[in-house]
């Protein structure tokens, strides 16, 4: 039987190679996850580096678009890309290497899902091939963060990076936003592969619209008829920025506003109709309010 030689060619996205897909050249894994980042407009990184993830480190000095800063902590960095996107309303990125490095991370994770902060959890891995065979700070990091990311995706082959960089901004950014974890196995960051780019704007989600006018209706009716409403005032309000339209509504009612857990922000604590927030540490005249509507 004739062997005819094969020669070698980098892989592609077939699913995304398009006509309108910016296919580049060869990159490291490590390159297209960095130019992934600076194609969603990411400006800012928080990472403690590690073993799992030093690859992601040395492609981030090649960016000029990204700023990398370093956290004493990997706890803190996470904290940083939660306020960042608090701040900013971008989603925020953090990175530490896999096992304790990751585990680190998990409590900042978890008060930016309570607080519906949009952030990219980036988490080193070790190489595919070693999984599930006690490597060297091996842990399953995708059922761990589970119960505080919106979604937990690993790369598994290098030419999909920018495929599921597209999906993990889309889910942080849409609906409740949320932390997405991705986790790097590393042989996935060394691998190279021809990198086909989409633009964002072919994939994000639309802005949220005016709402549904008989949903609205309905809410209309139910408030007029309401004999004590009470308005909680949460992250909905911060993320669409309807701090006016809140204190308007409340005025036309004439209802008491109490803001919800760890969102005191929602709206200005000196207007006349806000009574405090919820919670062990908020007031006891929203905890009253709360109970006599929700109850």
């Amino acid at each position: 039987m004739n062997k005819t030689a094969k020669t070698a060619r980098p892989k592609t996205t077939a699913s995304v190679k398009t006509a309108r897909a910016e296919v580049g050249p060869p990159m490291l894994g490590c390159d297209i996850l960095v130019a992934c980042l600076e194609r969603e407009g990411v400006d800012t990184i928080f990472a403690y580096p590690g073993g799992a993830s030093m690859e992601v480190h040395q492609a981030l000095t090649r960016s000029k678009k990204i700023r990398t800063i370093l956290p004493r902590h990997e706890q803190g960095g996470a904290f940083a890309a939660g306020g960042y996107a608090r701040a900013t309303g971008k989603a925020g990125v953090c990175m530490a290497t896999n096992g304790p490095g990751a585990t680190n991370l998990i409590t900042g994770v978890a008060s930016a899902y309570m607080n519906h902060a949009p952030m990219i959890v980036l988490t080193g891995a070790p190489m595919i091939s070693q999984m599930l065979r006690d490597s060297f700070q091996e842990l399953d990091q995708l059922t761990l963060f589970r119960p505080v990311t919106k979604a937990q995706i690993q790369i598994q082959r290098a030419e999909r990076i920018p495929e599921l960089f597209r999906h993990a901004f889309r889910l942080a950014m849409a609906g409740k936003k949320g932390p997405v974890l991705v986790d790097l196995p590393r042989d996935m960051l060394n691998d190279t592969v021809e990198a086909a780019f989409v633009p964002p704007e072919r994939y994000r989600w639309p802005q949220r619209d005016a709402g549904d006018a008989r949903l609205i209706a309905r809410a209309v009716e139910a408030l007029s008829q309401a004999n004590s409403p009470v308005i909680i005032a949460g992250g909905g309000v911060i993320w669409s920025e309807a701090h006016t339209e809140v204190l308007e509504l409340a005025e036309r009612l004439t209802a008491p506003v109490v803001t919800s857990y760890g969102h005191n922000d929602a709206v200005p604590h000196d207007h006349p109709l806000v009574i405090g927030a919820l919670g062990r540490a908020g007031s006891p005249e929203a905890a009253e309010a709360s109970r006599a509507t929700i109850w």
